[in-house]
Parts: C-alpha cells; sequence; structure tokens
C-alpha cells in the first residue's frame, strides 16, 4: 500500500491501524472506516491531530459520540436498528485478540490514499495530521456526517492542520 511504503517502519501507521482496528471492533463493525481513521488520530500520542481538530472548532472528546450518534441515524434511515450500546464493547482495547490485519472499507482505503499524496506534496511524516486532513477532504460517509454534526466547517480541517504542521515545522 502506498501510504505503508510512504512511511515504512514508521511507528505511527502501526499504532493508527491498531486503534482504528480497536475502534471498528468497539463499534461493531467488520472494516476500518474512515470514522475509525478518524478517532485514532484523535488519539495519538503527542496530540498533533487533536490540536488541528481543536484549532478547526470541534472538540476531540465529543468525536466518538458524533460517530456513533451518526452510524445510528443512518442505520435508522434505511430501517436497520442499530447495536444497542450496551453490547458494543466499553473500552477501547488495542490489544484485543481480534485482528482485522488492516481490512479496510472503501472510506478507509480512500482515507488512506488522500493521506499518502498529502503526505508526499508536504514531505512531512506527520500521519495523524494527514489522515485527519484527508477525512477532512471526505463530503460524504459517517466520518464526513460526524463532522458536519460537530460543526466542523469545510476546508477548517485543512486551514487547521496547515497551522499545525507549520507549528511543528518553527518547533524542529
Amino acid at each position: 500500500m502506498l501510504f505503508e511504503n510512504l512511511w515504512k517502519g514508521h511507528r505511527a501507521i502501526r499504532e493508527i491501524v491498531e486503534r482504528a482496528e480497536a475502534y471498528s471492533h468497539q463499534l461493531g463493525d467488520d472494516k476500518i472506516h474512515a470514522e475509525h481513521l478518524l478517532l485514532a488520530a484523535l488519539d495519538l500520542p503527542g496530540g498533533a491531530a487533536r490540536r488541528a481538530f481543536e484549532r478547526a472548532g470541534a472538540d476531540p472528546a465529543a468525536a466518538a459520540d458524533a460517530v456513533r450518534w451518526t452510524h445510528a441515524t443512518a442505520l435508522r434511515k434505511v430501517g436497520v436498528e442499530p447495536v444497542p450500546e450496551a453490547a458494543l464493547t466499553d473500552p477501547l482495547d488495542i490489544s484485543s485478540t481480534r485482528t482485522l490485519r488492516g481490512q479496510f472499507g472503501e472510506s478507509g482505503k480512500q482515507v488512506f490514499t488522500l493521506a499518502a499524496a498529502k503526505a508526499k506534496l508536504t514531505r512531512t511524516r506527520a500521519v495523524d495530521l494527514h489522515i485527519l486532513d484527508a477525512v477532512g477532504d471526505l463530503r460524504e460517509g459517517t466520518a464526513a456526517r460526524a463532522l458536519r454534526e460537530l460543526g466542523v466547517a469545510p476546508g477548517a480541517i485543512h486551514a487547521a492542520v496547515l497551522d499545525e504542521l507549520a507549528a511543528l515545522d518553527r518547533a524542529a
């Protein structure tokens, strides 16, 4: 995969995929989608994606609830009752024995492809920021609807990511 080749051996890729797998499991999904990558990027140690998310006017602590609500609402619109919250795995457990082994849904693949292109353009290895930026570019799907639910304006994440990349560059 282009994204993995770009950051071959990069610890953050492994961490994001592991966290995204855990979110996928926790939310009852069988593949990694954009919303799982969003939540994983916001959780990555270092906090660059969290800072950019806040710069975009969103509350990182509210992201998981927005994803859950958006997903449940979409299911109900097509006549499917979502899995009750109590039946889902509560704590995020990245040591879970269940693994998706990098099985990505279409939105997850799209985010990885966009993030790789952004990384190549900026020549940076800020994995969490590039994933956040790529999710911010989506216009459809659970992640995009969750961002709208959180009040994130179109383009706000991209601008915030550029600001955060500039801040990281100045600090280096």
